[in-house]
């Protein structure tokens, strides 16, 4: 078993806003994209080691969307913090870490 997953309301806001954005283009696009998340999760709830960016937050790229997510685990839970499409300024979140 791998460790559980929350994501916070800002992190669900945003998938939901990119959900419908790709829902709109393509017939079938929206459901790629929560495939791509799904899986990505997965690989962070078996390997939350992965990707540290700083002060124990570690970043989630799913594949062949343009997106990254923060996380962060902690005792047996990640926990998404925030979700960015690429052409956003990340920087201005992970500066604070």
């Amino acid at each position: 078993m791998g460790n559980r997953i929350t994501i916070t309301q800002e992190a669900k806001f945003k998938l939901n806003e990119a959900f419908q954005w790709y829902e709109s283009k393509e017939i079938g696009l929206d459901h790629e994209f929560l495939r791509a998340f799904s899986a990505c999760f997965a690989m962070v709830q078996r390997h939350p080691e992965i990707f540290l960016v700083g002060k124990g937050y570690r970043k989630g790229l799913p594949r062949k969307f343009p997106y990254i997510f923060f996380y962060r685990c902690e005792n047996g839970l990640v926990t998404i913090y925030q979700i960015f499409h690429c052409s956003e300024n990340s920087q201005k979140w992970t500066r604070g870490l």
